[in-house]
């Protein structure tokens, strides 16, 4: 009799798609989306920032190393988007709002007569 175990069992279209709602769901704990302007922007760009720069540095991996590649995907991808939404989650709004704050911060100039 083989056993399989629960992660075996489910196809890979539906782990896929329960780890981006996972992390819409774990990106959605980052304080600061509430205290953002936009709100729902802000949650966007929490949650698929990390999952652009994963994509990205997958498909740099996926060019050189094909066979290693294929071998690992989708769970190496998976632990790469989830160590990027744990390191950049707080960096997304930190910029943001910094690039924000150096516009307003900049001194009006005087017309010269």
């Amino acid at each position: 009799m083989q056993t399989t175990t629960a992660a075996q069992a489910k196809p890979k279209s539906l782990w896929f798609a329960l780890h981006l709602i996972g992390m819409g769901i774990v990106s959605l704990a980052n304080p600061r989306i509430y205290s953002s302007d936009d709100p729902v922007r802000a949650w966007l760009e929490t949650w698929l920032f990390p999952i652009a720069i994963a994509l990205a540095a997958y498909g740099l991996y996926a060019l050189l190393l094909t066979k290693r590649a294929k071998q690992a995907w989708p769970k190496s991808f998976f632990i790469l988007a989830w160590v990027l939404l744990a390191l950049l989650s707080p960096w997304v709004s930190t910029l943001r709002t910094s690039a924000n704050t150096a516009q307003v911060q900049q001194p009006l100039q005087a017309p010269a007569q």
